[in-house]
């Protein structure tokens, strides 16, 4: 889900998106899984950010922030999460 807002509808609609969280709770591939959040908070529009929230990545990226070695990368993402809040 690179920068790009019709991508990440795309990912949304074929339900891609929780299955991205699962991987970013598990052990396995996390890398890959914050780096296509992290895009999609880039690139995405405000419903789209905030339906990420409702699919728990908050909860996973402050986990990051203790438990992994990308924490700046989970930092940024919540950084683009917070900033959609804020409007």
């Amino acid at each position: 889900i690179s920068g790009n807002s019709d991508r990440l509808q795309s990912a949304i609609d074929s339900n891609v998106v929780p299955c991205l969280i699962q991987i970013l709770a598990s052990e396995q591939n996390k890398k890959h899984a914050l780096w296509a959040i992290y895009q999609a908070t880039e690139g995405g529009t405000s419903a789209q950010i905030k339906y990420l929230v409702t699919q728990d990545c908050v909860h996973h990226l402050c986990d990051m922030l203790v438990t992994d070695c990308n924490t700046v990368i989970a930092l940024w993402t919540l950084n683009n999460i917070l900033r959609v809040g804020k409007k």
